[in-house]
């Protein structure tokens, strides 16, 4: 049974592994687990438009690496707001293996909607499933997996 829990004040639960305590609407770098602390969640090119490809790149700090975790009203699921004010999304409202991430203008749906696990886990709402990062190399292209313990599905977020 797929168990979703809430994002928390401080993401608490989720960074406890890394005693850092993030709060919501902080500007964030997300780090799958097997980047190594050098890879970070990266909007192509440095662009904020729809469609966007979401990547891996080696971490630099610039503002399409910057992440704002939003607070719900529900306190269950909540956006990822990258560069220009875009959400992170789920292309197409896709929920098959493999469906990619890109940047898109907010609408809060069900493919814009994110709950992190505590283990680390950012689960999708309309798919349940897991963000992976399937190599830690630049230009790995974010997507969706059956939630696994595996690295490249285990995100971190560091100020």
């Amino acid at each position: 049974m797929r168990k979703l829990l809430a994002f928390t004040l401080l993401l608490a639960a989720s960074l406890a592994a890394h005693a850092q305590n993030v709060v919501p609407g902080l500007a964030l770098q997300l780090q799958p687990a097997n980047g190594g602390g050098k890879f970070c969640l990266d909007a192509a090119s440095n662009v904020a438009r729809d469609g966007n490809k979401v990547q891996l790149w080696q971490c630099h700090g610039s503002a399409n690496q910057r992440w704002t975790i939003t607070t719900s009203s529900n306190n269950k699921e909540n956006a990822i707001v990258g560069i220009g004010g875009f959400c992170l999304d789920v292309r197409s409202n896709g929920t098959q293996l493999g469906t990619p991430a890109q940047l898109f203008s907010c609408h809060f749906g069900q493919n814009q909607r994110f709950t992190l696990t505590p283990d680390g886990h950012i689960v999708e709402a309309a798919s349940g499933r897991c963000l992976l990062a399937p190599a830690p190399q630049n230009g790995a292209t974010v997507q969706l997996d059956n939630c696994k313990p595996i690295a490249g599905e285990i995100w971190y977020a560091v100020p």
